[in-house]
């Protein structure tokens, strides 16, 4: 992924092994499009920041891109360059240290320490602020980070209120879609088994029937079928329905042995 801070926000760009090229050109012809554009202040007005961005995605990014451009990342890469003329930070995921971004294990030492609210904050708040943290990035979100946090802290008090919680805007569904579709129906049951049936839906042959997207079989039943990523999750394969497809029990097991 990229990770940069724009003066409005923090940001990442997942990045998979089939756009990685385009973003390295782009982001290297950057001080190029700086002089072209005659850009030599931090601000740029929205009608010309509209323009680079529109010319960019024609010039550097294909349409039919999988997983497909968006827009607003092309707009946050420009405005962070404009910003501070640097590349923006590449990381691996083999680089990110995933312990410190378990929220779990932050909610558990909340827990375990009986924190009051006001040290429960203090302490949020700090992880939020280290120096170097990966967290406001990965997060995107202060909102978002304590949500998900107070989300295993009812889990830890066996509150069964958790399935009436649902994704409360853009940044949180975008930061859920790293997740597994069996942990976001775990976190967000309505959203995700909606998300289930789409892709089973979307399986379906003008009959009815469900299709194996790998061998074509047919089935009448789900009885033998799973839901699989066509990007892996190691390779940064978000759990969205047009990374989803169906496979029979067969082509799931060879495609794990791969």
């Amino acid at each position: 992924m990229y990770v940069f801070s724009t003066f409005e926000c923090n940001y990442q760009i997942l990045i998979y092994n089939s756009t990685q090229a385009v973003y390295k050109n782009f982001i290297k012809d950057l001080p190029n499009l700086m002089d072209y554009y005659e850009i030599d202040a931090e601000t740029i007005s929205d009608d010309k920041l509209e323009l680079m961005k529109n010319d960019c995605i024609k010039q550097y990014f294909d349409t039919n891109m999988i997983p497909p451009i968006h827009s607003n990342d092309v707009e946050a890469l420009l405005k962070f360059y404009i910003q501070k003329e640097i590349e923006p930070l590449f990381i691996t995921f083999d680089e990110i240290d995933r312990k410190k971004l378990d929220v779990f294990a932050i909610a558990k030492k909340i827990y375990d320490e009986d924190m009051r609210r006001s040290e429960k904050n203090q302490y949020i708040q700090s992880i939020w602020n280290e120096e170097g943290s990966i967290i406001p990035i990965y997060y995107t979100n202060l909102f978002f980070f304590k949500n998900m946090i107070n989300l295993e802290l009812s889990k830890l008090d066996g509150d069964i209120q958790i399935a009436s919680i649902e994704p409360q805007s853009k940044a949180e569904l975008r930061n859920i879609e790293q997740f597994s579709l069996n942990k976001i129906i775990e976190m967000y049951p309505k959203y995700g088994t909606e998300l289930k049936e789409s892709v089973f839906e979307k399986s379906k042959n003008e009959n009815g029937n469900y299709v194996c997207a790998e061998c074509g079989r047919i089935f009448l039943t789900r009885e033998f079928l799973h839901i699989d990523h066509m990007i892996p999750m190691s390779k940064g394969g978000l759990t969205v329905q047009n990374n989803l497809q169906v496979l029979c029990r067969t082509c799931n097991m060879r495609k794990s042995d791969k």
